[in-house]
């Protein structure tokens, strides 16, 4: 994939990453999350690309740990949800006719989000990518694409990537970063990145003064192309030649016309071969050539533009809204506008599409429901949030989502319209305990009698525990042979693909409930020496960030054994052991808020809550020990663990 080295050397010049944004029309998850995504995480561990569920977990870690903000943009009516999404990669659906015009550049219902754009940032600078590839493999591997990479060192640039990137974070409820880069300098020369979102329309950065001509490379064409053509010809341009894509390489996706036959006979159009299928050189592996290339005598633009009225954003007569587009604009007065034409088409009623084959060929949108929500889990509370507006012209009705993990449905309920005219809705739910969105991160919503679905964005990942030891016995065993101080790789991954479930003989969830032979290996001695190791590991902690990872994050934490006590707890009958180990529990949860308190941590700040949330209240004890051994034993024990014995 030559497009993916491309990538990878603008990956090199950027140094050590902090945000990769960007944004296609369709979404293939895979090849973001096994080709992209190890790039981005200079991921050199892996030999060649993820392979298990261990290495995208991996990945995920340290996606987390670093807290880089790597986010993809997509149009929302075409997420495939049947796609497998490995990690927690935030993917935003784009619904154009929420963002406010550009002037005569209007988004309606529609209206497409079709910009291909990568912006990386990283300690050594920035590069802006643009082309025509969407993030799927057909544009990245199979199809003949155009795509370019500068580097971001201009003031203009950086601005207008500002200006296509805020209105998008504001979109998903996201605030611009204050340290985006702003270069001071700035040159007549540099390359412009045009978008639909701010500026001026494409076609006048393309060309500045009338009766110019123009070469355009577009796979795609309106159904009356001659009306088009002429748009084009008043508004600006001389003459205009075309590079289609051919249809079973023969036919241009468009209908004939006789005013065709009449425009390219006064030479004002003229249909040729792709250059590059054309020559000696051809290469006959490609899908088809979905490259979007315009080139007049002075400039060169590659994006995300077909030779359309949306596409162009050329707004005329009846031509009411128009795609959102991006791409790059080249100063170019060295290179031929016939340097891109191949060999010329002769222009006939054949060699252009029937109407059963522009049916088969055109674009079937999908509907959207009458509303945008976006549904929010964010893992240092385990608290679900959903924002949501009303798009639809009837009266809403209530809302029903089904989430990962929560025991009952969430009915949501709109809100009265607001001065500006919206009607919105939100909501909350916290969850007990986190599984099924380990691996499912979708959500479906009820609408009266129709079902949609979304994607789930998943906030401070960091908290997300992938890691967790099958049993107490493990979580015993790791801190009695490690002294400790055990690894964080020493645990295995709480989700697994089938293929290693298998070969381990586990099951999908690891579950926090114990075989009872498992129970019974489980000593007094094993019990008191691994409280004593976690005890004087706490006290060993020297700041509130390695604090935090022992009590909710890595393998082994606070939060891990306070489940799975009480899971034993809630299968077991009352027993003298679990008394002992509800007070051993409690004790580490009591010396890790002392630690806290001792660190600098906030009274009412998240880890002391979550702290507050992790004690366990005392089980019974057996029915055969006397209340007085029971008084007595309570209370001896009370008194040596305040004296520090036991």
């Amino acid at each position: 994939m030559k497009l993916l080295k491309e990538f990878e050397t603008a990956i090199k010049l950027v140094g050590e990453v902090k945000r990769v944004w960007m944004t296609t029309f369709n979404l293939n998850i895979e090849l973001v999350e096994t080709y992209l995504l190890p790039l981005i995480l200079h991921a050199s561990h892996l030999e060649k690309k993820p392979r298990t569920r261990m290495d995208y977990e991996a990945m995920q870690q340290v996606l987390g740990e670093k807290n880089l903000d790597v986010r993809v943009f997509c149009d929302k009516h075409f997420v495939e949800l049947s796609q497998n999404k490995r990690t927690a990669l935030p993917v935003h659906t784009v619904v154009p006719e929420r963002l406010a015009s550009n002037e005569s550049v209007k988004f309606t219902k529609d209206s497409l989000f079709h910009p291909k754009v990568i912006y990386i940032e990283g300690t050594n600078g920035a590069q802006l990518g643009a082309g025509s590839a969407n993030l799927t493999i057909s544009g990245w591997a199979r199809n003949r694409e155009v795509f370019s990479f500068v580097p971001v060192d201009d003031g203009g640039l950086a601005a207008s990537i500002r200006s296509f990137f805020e209105p998008l974070l504001s979109h998903v409820g996201e605030a611009f970063p204050q340290d985006f880069p702003m270069p001071s300098g700035s040159s007549s020369q540099a390359p412009v990145f045009c978008h639909s979102l701010a500026g001026k329309p494409f076609l006048d950065q393309l060309a500045d003064e009338k009766g110019e001509s123009l070469a355009v490379w577009s796979p795609y064409f309106p159904r009356d192309l001659s009306r088009f053509v002429e748009a084009l010809l008043k508004e600006r341009f001389s003459w205009v030649r075309l590079v289609p894509d051919l249809v079973q390489n023969q036919y241009i996706r468009t209908g004939w016309h006789e005013n065709l036959k009449r425009l390219c006979e006064q030479q004002q159009l003229g249909f040729f071969l792709n250059p590059l299928t054309s020559g000696a050189d051809s290469d006959d592996q490609c899908a088809m050539t979905h490259a979007k290339l315009w080139k007049t005598p002075s400039r060169r633009a590659v994006g995300s533009w077909n030779f359309t009225q949306p596409g162009s954003n050329l707004v005329k007569g009846q031509d009411k809204h128009c795609n959102i587009e991006a791409g790059l604009i080249f100063h170019d007065s060295k290179t031929d506008l016939e340097v891109y034409l191949g060999q010329p088409l002769e222009v006939n009623e054949s060699r252009f599409a029937s109407q059963a084959l522009l049916d088969e060929e055109s674009l079937t949108v999908p509907p959207t429901p009458p509303f945008d929500i976006q549904v929010f889990f964010d893992w240092s509370n385990s608290t679900y949030s959903v924002k949501g507006i009303w798009l639809g012209s009837e009266k809403p009705q209530p809302l029903t989502l089904t989430l990962p993990d929560l025991a009952h449905e969430m009915i949501l309920y709109w809100q009265a319209e607001n001065p500006e005219g919206e009607v919105r809705l939100e909501g909350k739910a916290e969850v007990s305990e986190v599984q099924a969105l380990l691996k499912q991160r979708s959500y479906t919503a009820m609408l009266d009698k129709n079902q949609y679905a979304g994607l789930i964005i998943e906030l401070h990942t960091g908290y997300r525990r992938a890691q967790e030891y099958p049993g107490l016995k493990e979580l015993f065993d790791a801190f009695e042979l490690s002294g400790g101080n055990p690894t964080e790789d020493s645990a295995p991954y709480r989700v697994q693909d089938e293929g290693e479930q298998e070969e381990a003989g586990e099951s999908l969830m690891a579950t926090t409930a114990e075989p009872k032979s498992k129970q019974d290996q489980l000593s007094y001695f094993r019990m008191f020496s691994f409280s004593q190791h976690y005890a004087q590991t706490l006290e060993n902690v020297k700041d509130p960030q390695t604090l935090d990872r022992w009590v909710r994050i890595r393998p082994g934490c606070l939060l891990e054994l306070h489940k799975k006590v009480k899971a034993r707890i809630k299968a077991e009958q009352p027993s003298l052991f679990n008394w002992f180990l509800v007070q051993e529990v409690n004790l580490l949860v009591a010396k890790a808020s002392d630690r806290n308190k001792k660190l600098g941590g906030e009274a009412e700040g998240s880890l002391a809550q979550c702290l507050s949330n992790l004690k366990i209240r005392l089980p019974s004890l057996p029915k055969e020990l006397s209340d007085v051994y029971q008084e007595w034993l309570e209370e001896e024990y009370s008194r040596s663990t305040s004296e520090g014995t036991k």
